[in-house]
């Protein structure tokens, strides 16, 4: 799965704070988190790893957390983490700016430069932590011009982000599939990179990043309904208020069209079932029904094009 727990309410007092600075450093990028004692320190924190993000939640006490430029000197990594603000109030300074989040609202920070993130409240708080090289292939834009601007989770595209993780965060233990993960990410990051170009004075999101970021909520819709016989080019452009001549063009820069992308999801669900010991007591017809496939003889043949076997000798394989 991914996922990793991390609580300091295991350790002795004395040893709390040490061991959530090794933590985060760990986990984010090189931070120092500064109290205002030496007393306890209630921290925990849990690491989902999704592909070519890492998405976070950390619940904690009130702190002053801290990238210093003696930090920035020792990472030589290029990082962004988006700081989503889901309990309590956070100040996120960076490049001479200030970003107030309440509950619903998200900033970026960058590894390069210096940035702190300050609560006088114990928060929670989800962390994305995306490779600058990752986000680049979404938007580029200069650094300088995304860094700590506030994005409200009350507009209508902050919203839509801002539930999009929290739903996903929520349904965590349920999603363990490499091309879901796949899709997942492009989805965040295409949503993530229409948005800044919204708030940016310059945004230059690239045109190829907004159709990807129409084409993965497309994947979304298409994933909801993959079982639906009736899903076809013509309904899913209907139900996502979009053109089918559009349709073609979003998958158009992935050589090939939606159909066939439907054909080849449902084959590979297929696929998985069949090679699950926990499905083993359906008959492969039944599979091919709970896919979407109503054509048995159309399925057959579809299926030893794709994986050059037949469904049966890809099962006992």
């Amino acid at each position: 799965m991914g996922i990793s727990i991390y609580r300091t309410g295991d350790l002795k007092k004395n040893q709390q704070l040490e061991y959530w600075n090794e933590i985060i450093c760990k986990e984010f990028t090189q931070l120092e988190c500064h109290i205002g004692s030496k007393a306890a320190y209630r921290g925990e924190l849990t690491t989902w790893d999704l592909n070519s993000i890492q998405i976070s939640k950390v619940c904690c006490d009130p702190s002053d957390v801290r990238h210093s430029k003696w930090q920035v000197s020792r990472s030589s990594e290029d990082v962004y983490l988006m700081h989503v603000q889901t309990e309590g109030e956070s100040l996120n300074r960076q490049a001479g700016r200030e970003a107030h989040l309440k509950p619903g609202d998200f900033t970026i920070c960058n590894s390069k430069s210096p940035y702190s993130v300050y609560f006088d409240t114990p928060i929670e708080m989800m962390v994305l932590r995306i490779p600058g090289a990752v986000l680049h292939q979404y938007f580029s834009a200069g650094e300088q011009d995304i860094l700590a601007r506030r994005i409200s989770g009350e507009e209508q595209l902050g919203s839509i982000i801002y539930s999009l993780l929290v739903r996903l965060w929520l349904n965590n233990q349920n999603i363990d599939n490499p091309q879901h993960n796949t899709n997942i990410c492009s989805s965040i990051l295409a949503l993530l990179a229409a948005q800044l170009d919204m708030i940016t004075p310059s945004g230059v999101a690239a045109e190829s990043s907004v159709r990807a970021a129409h084409r993965q909520r497309i994947k979304m819709y298409i994933e909801r309904h993959l079982s639906d016989p009736e899903l076809s080019p013509s309904a899913i452009a209907y139900a996502n208020g979009v053109s089918p001549r559009y349709l073609r063009l979003l998958f158009e820069s992935e050589g090939v069209t939606c159909s066939r992308y439907v054909i080849k999801r449902r084959l590979e669900e297929v696929a998985r079932d069949l090679s699950n010991p926990m499905a083993s007591h359906l008959k492969i017809i039944e599979i091919a029904y709970r896919w979407g496939f109503n054509n048995p003889s159309h399925f057959s043949r579809i299926f030893k094009e794709h994986f050059l076997c037949t469904p049966q000798d890809y099962r006992n394989m």
